[in-house]
């Protein structure tokens, strides 16, 4: 009966989809905020209304991504490669997408929309039950564990991290790897054996670096201390590592990925304070977290962005923290908690990752370190919950935190905007005296401890789940990527789209059509990719920064983009954008509203036979060269081993179409030596078939492929299959065997 009255404590989150059938995916935002499916009302007389504009990544990357793979994998393809945005680029290897986290899988089996909000429901159930499960190995009761329980998972990064489920999706695991090891550290537990790998796997297979990294950080830590005891550490050791074997699949290809990314040289983090949060933060972590507003209601003035820079775990949750810091128990959950509050917010520490250039943290926010906050401060308060009848310790802190209170009211407010943070601290300063009020009480009558122990517990539910859905939207699954007109016509006109402005179908919503756009955003997308879209859009090499946003081009002419397939020109019909268009290359053929498609008329075919290649000495020269091209070209670095002809056609087209994982297939026949250069980025992973032989693929054309190609009839095929993937699938199944072969043995 117990555990489930507790599964009705994660289920609050999703009333929306348990009652209604609503979906927890900012739809809202793809139809009300972005053409073309602006330019339709969707049953509402006006456009739909945007609540939380917040949350277009869920949109933009997630989502769209997570559909792509469902359309592959039912093409009968493997989600390797994503030939839709930026080019292409490997797709499974991109770290965040986590394409086959298990929940993911769930897309597979019905509508995406229902789906996906199925999966983040077993999420919030399993992280509940795995802090719960943790909290009771630390000898807490029933009733504490609960409490602890409430304010990890809706506490914090953990609510408006909620649809991203990205460090949602890693942190629910902490605490079950913790569980583990402590049972194994006291007994030869099968179950915990088991439990510990796959745990620590499904952590490592979140999508989350940066949270990931602090995770083991922690497990580590507790590892260390173990290490006093002496028992089964070799075998939690070895737990660890069988975790880290079962995720090598996912962990080689994206290891490999982030050595070529742009992740190393993205100016996003930097452009922000490297995430590190400003001292006034401190009051929306412990007291409101709408003292600055709330982008749901417009008005956030605060740091950066909401979802990053919130930490709020309850005003009562602050309470029993501020408590529990006075208590002997538990010194390593208070320094974690401690520490993680000095690198979000104390500069000369919170700067040392940027300073030291730590690897993967120092393009990472510091304000991420609230995930494993609010991991520390559940334990911290479930602690102080225990020890909360105690009448000298309430009596004392009592009045610390009147005047804390106070003084905050007094010395942050920031001036003209007084009414906002006085009306959004209302909740929170009666929430807090009546805890107060409930506190005087139960030391007043200690017979009466249960009343006021569930009084606290339901005033702490109430004030987190108000937090969660003020913050998240829940929409209609009928708005899940829906056709209009434009996307009608490019869909029955197949081509590479490129947008003047991310006003009309922003990264990567175009991937949900199977739509092939230049553009796009991704963190950790090749820098190759990245250096030839800016030096397109720019018209120059010189002084190039590759960001994750590639979204808005500064110029449509560049014949960079006639060789990478760009077939429509998309724009609004606005002068800032149709006064840079040529109008003897693009010539209009839609129009929608103030939309209009304009069709490329010097688009250079996507596979073509290339006569007379060109050996250049370094990549630099050929993207110089690439400027001025007004044919097909084949600019190579590699040795060419076979004879060209320097007379006589320069080009021959070759027919064919891309398939949905971005390979090729066709026959074809030449007449004389050739390179075929297709239009698939040169990638270690992708092997080219050539009569059924394996063929040598050279980098040709700055980004692109090609094979060299003797007289005679062919046929020709591609596949990406990387060399990581198939040693991670090794591993992981040694991993499993020995994972079998133990858990029999202890």
């Amino acid at each position: 009966m117990i555990y489930f009255l507790l599964l009705l404590i994660p289920l609050i989150k999703f009333i929306p989809f348990l009652f209604y059938g609503l979906a927890a995916i900012p739809l809202d935002l793809l139809l009300g905020a972005y053409y073309p499916w602006l330019l339709s009302h969707w049953g509402f007389y006006t456009t739909v209304p945007v609540k939380n504009p917040v949350l277009s990544d869920v949109i933009s990357q997630l989502y769209p991504w997570l559909i792509l793979a469902k359309k592959q994998i039912f093409a009968l393809e493997l989600p390797l490669w994503n030939p839709t945005s930026l080019l292409g680029y490997p797709y499974y290897a991109n770290y965040h997408s986590s394409i086959f986290f298990p929940t993911n899988l769930l897309m597979l089996l019905g509508g995406e929309a229902q789906m996906r909000t199925l999966g983040l429901l077993i999420l919030n159930v399993v992280g509940f039950f795995s802090i719960y499960l943790y909290l009771r190995t630390q000898k807490f009761s029933i009733s504490p564990a609960i409490f602890g329980s409430i304010i990890f998972i809706f506490g914090g990064l953990m609510t408006t991290d909620f649809e991203f489920s990205s460090g949602f999706k890693a942190i629910i695991w902490l605490p079950l790897c913790l569980a583990s090891i402590e049972h194994l550290s006291s007994t030869n537990s099968k179950l915990y054996f088991v439990s510990l790998p796959i745990a620590y796997s499904l952590l490592l297979l979140s999508g989350h670096f940066q949270v990931s990294i602090y995770s083991s950080f922690i497990i580590l830590v507790v590892l260390i201390s173990k290490f006093v005891q002496k028992k089964n550490i070799l075998l939690i050791v070895l737990g660890l590592i069988l975790g880290i074997l079962i995720a090598s699949p996912q962990l080689l290809p994206s290891i490999e990925l982030l050595r070529q990314s742009i992740r190393t040289n993205d100016p996003y983090v930097s452009q922000v304070n490297n995430g590190i949060l400003p001292a006034k933060h401190l009051i929306t972590t412990f007291f409101a977290p709408d003292f600055f507003g709330n982008p749901s209601t417009g008005n956030y003035f605060g740091f950066w962005n909401y979802r990053e820079a919130i930490g709020y775990f309850g005003i009562i949750g602050s309470i029993f923290y501020l408590i529990g810091l006075f208590d002997k128990r538990f010194t390593l959950a208070k320094i974690g908690s401690i520490l993680s509050l000095l690198f979000i917010f104390f500069p000369p520490l919170a700067n040392l990752p940027y300073d030291l250039q730590l690897p993967l943290l120092k393009t990472a926010a510091a304000s991420r370190l609230l995930f494993p906050f609010g991991f520390f401060a559940s334990i911290i308060a479930a602690n102080g919950f225990q020890r909360f009848f105690s009448l000298k310790a309430i009596h004392k802190t009592t009045y610390l935190l009147i005047l804390a209170w106070v003084t905050i009211l007094i010395f942050t407010i920031p001036k003209g905007s007084f009414e906002i943070s006085i009306r959004n601290s209302i909740l929170p300063t009666i929430l807090l005296f009546i805890s107060f009020a409930v506190l005087y009480l139960t030391t007043r009558f200690p017979k009466y401890k249960k009343i006021p122990s569930l009084t606290i517990v339901l005033l702490l539910l109430l004030d987190l789940t108000r937090f969660h859905y003020k913050f998240n939207v829940f929409t209609s699954p009928k708005f899940n990527f829906p056709e209009t007109p434009l996307i009608s016509f490019l869909r029955s006109h197949p081509g590479k789209i490129l947008q003047t402005t991310p006003e009309i179908m922003p990264p990567n919503t175009w991937s949900s059509y199977l739509l092939d756009s230049a553009l796009g955003y991704d963190p950790l997308y090749p820098v190759a990719n990245g250096i030839y879209l800016m030096s397109a859009s720019n018209f120059s090499s010189s002084n190039l920064i590759t960001s994750r946003y590639v979204d808005r081009p500064e110029s449509y002419d560049s014949p960079l983009w006639d060789l990478a397939g760009v077939k429509y020109l998309i724009t609004l019909d606005k002068d800032e954008f149709t006064s840079r268009i040529d109008l003897k290359k693009y010539t209009p053929v839609f129009k929608e509203g103030p939309i209009i498609v304009f069709e490329n008329l010097k688009v250079f075919p996507q596979v073509y036979l290339h006569y007379q290649p060109q050996v250049i000495d370094n990549n630099d020269n050929i993207l110089e060269k690439l400027q001025t091209i007004t044919s097909p070209p084949a600019l190579t670095t590699a040795t060419l081993t076979q004879k060209y002809s320097q007379n006589g056609h320069l080009f021959t087209p070759v027919s064919t179409i891309q398939s949905i994982g971005g390979r090729f297939q066709f026959d074809f026949r030449n007449d004389k030596t050739a390179l075929l250069v297709f239009n698939t980025p040169y990638y270690s992973g992708w092997h080219a078939y050539l009569d059924g032989q394996e063929s040598k693929i050279i980098p040709v054309n700055y980004l692109y492929s090609a094979i060299e190609i003797a007289p005679g009839e062919h046929t020709f095929f591609t596949n990406f299959l990387p060399t990581t993937l198939l040693l991670g699938l090794s591993l992981a199944a040694f991993a499993i065997m020995v994972l079998s072969i133990v858990a029999i043995l202890i």
